[in-house]
């Protein structure tokens, strides 16, 4: 009734411990490569010019209460502050 089990928990254990082994040898080996290679020296990397940000102020129009530039057209209503 019990035979299976041990040797189920036996499998699982051998598993897990190949599994390490495999882990093991592969972190080991590319520690070798690692150490093997020739260190390169760290490159400067040119900065990235930014563009210059086009801004503009916003004012508030009288006659329909938003915000638009103020070298906008006029927005259409009658009284609107911005010229046409």
């Amino acid at each position: 009734m019990f035979g299976g089990l041990p040797r189920l928990l036996v499998l699982i254990l051998v598993v897990i411990a190949v599994l390490y082994a495999v882990r093991q040898f592969n972190t080991l080996r590319y520690e070798q490569k690692r150490r093997q290679m020739p260190r390169a020296q760290p490159r400067s990397r040119p900065q990235p010019s930014r563009p210059a940000i086009a801004a503009e102020d916003l004012v508030v129009c009288r006659a329909c209460g938003t915000y638009i530039a103020a070298g906008a057209r006029p927005c259409g209503q009658p009284g609107c502050p911005q010229p046409r």
